[in-house]
């Protein structure tokens, strides 16, 4: 099954798994039938469930990366994701907060983390560079990650992020639209001309003062067209000369677990992503916990739009102590059970631990060995 997968490029099967997907068990024999991932996910599930579980608890209390969330403070409102119906209060993690979740995330051997929050942007963080600089002067960090859609990422944010020396950051951008149209159609803005400025201002950047341990990726969230203008070909040439990386989701998005619709989507020229059927617990909570801003831990980086997997709380337990406690066992085990959380049961971002092709199985970030 190649990359863009069975169930996108055939509507009758898309239909019938959209009938089917109501009814869990039908749904996974559904799926068994078309697709060897999904066989070879099951196998794993039904003879090596332990196994797997135990290599992976093994880790423990270290996640394979710790997220972070700067400020869940955004300044679009792309169509793919649920800013706009968050409840939560908007804010931005204090800086003595940071400091100490990152003392004690080295203490129990963190390497890496991420700092792209569940909504939100990063560049709108007030202490993003203080918080780059602080883990730069950190050696045992070696990484740090995060998507931005470049609004924000003004001159000196770029200026400020070229200074690491030791820490390799992972800078993506999420690129909407290959015109002012487009753009605003799918972030939800009218910054397409804000945004190339800043992504002109970052090849710059790359072109003439050069940092081997900043590595930028362009996501494109559009679908595949040919632009043709100068900007386009500029970022092309980087992407062919290899001193910038991309990736295309073709125009394919998820429904935010369920709180964006796919009429919603498909209206802005999207495609929808159909959800995997669930086979043991999800692979985020070993490899992207989230510390909220206010100080709690969130089992999961991705979908819970309102922070409702929580698993700790750093002002009343350490990192260690969460990450090994019994709220962490309780939510990998609901999903043994079939108990999923509701925020849970309508996610297509879910990918099981089973499935060993998952970025769980990978032993780098701070599962890397020395």
């Amino acid at each position: 099954m190649n990359k863009k997968g069975f169930f996108s490029k055939n509507k009758s099967i898309r239909k019938a798994m959209q009938i089917v997907e109501q009814s869990p068990n039908t749904y996974l024999l559904s799926c068994l039938f078309v697709s060897s991932g999904i066989r070879k996910i099951f196998y794993n599930y039904t003879f090596r469930k332990k196994e797997l579980l135990n290599k992976l608890s093994s880790n423990d209390p270290l996640p394979r990366n710790l997220y972070i969330e700067g400020t869940n403070i955004c300044n679009s409102n792309c169509v793919f994701c649920a800013y706009d119906k968050l409840k939560r209060p908007k804010t931005i993690m204090p800086m003595e907060l940071f400091i100490d979740i990152i003392n004690q995330y080295v203490s129990i051997g963190g390497k890496a983390i991420g700092l792209t929050p569940i909504v939100g942007d990063p560049c709108m963080d007030r202490h993003l560079l203080e918080r780059i600089h602080y883990v730069d002067s950190i050696k045992q960090i070696r990484n740090i990650g995060f998507y931005t859609n470049s609004i924000a990422l003004d001159k000196d944010k770029v200026d400020g992020i070229f200074e690491v020396k030791d820490t390799i950051i992972n800078l993506s951008v999420s690129f909407g639209g290959y015109d002012s149209d487009t753009f605003k159609t799918i972030m939800g803005v009218d910054k397409f001309d804000t945004v190339r400025e800043n992504i002109n201002y970052l090849l710059d950047k790359i072109e003439n003062q050069p940092n081997k341990n900043v590595v930028v990726k362009i996501d494109f969230r559009c679908p595949n067209e040919i632009a043709n203008d100068t900007f386009f070909h500029r970022l092309n040439k980087f992407i062919d000369d290899k001193k910038i990386k991309h990736e295309t989701l073709g125009g394919r998005v998820d429904s935010f677990g369920g709180l964006i619709d796919k009429e919603t989507i498909e209206a802005a020229g999207l495609s929808y992503r159909f959800p995997s059927p669930k086979l043991g617990p999800c692979d985020i909570v070993f490899r992207k916990p989230l510390v909220l801003a206010d100080g709690r831990i969130n089992a999961c980086a991705e979908r819970d739009l309102e922070a409702s997997l929580i698993i700790g709380d750093t002002k009343e337990q350490s990192l260690k102590e969460i990450f090994t406690g019994q709220k962490k066992k309780d939510f990998i085990q609901s999903f043994y059970e079939h108990k999923y959380p509701n925020v849970c049961k309508k996610c297509s971002v879910y990918q099981s631990i089973y499935d060993l092709r998952s970025k769980v199985w990978k032993n780098n970030l701070s599962w890397a060995k020395d």
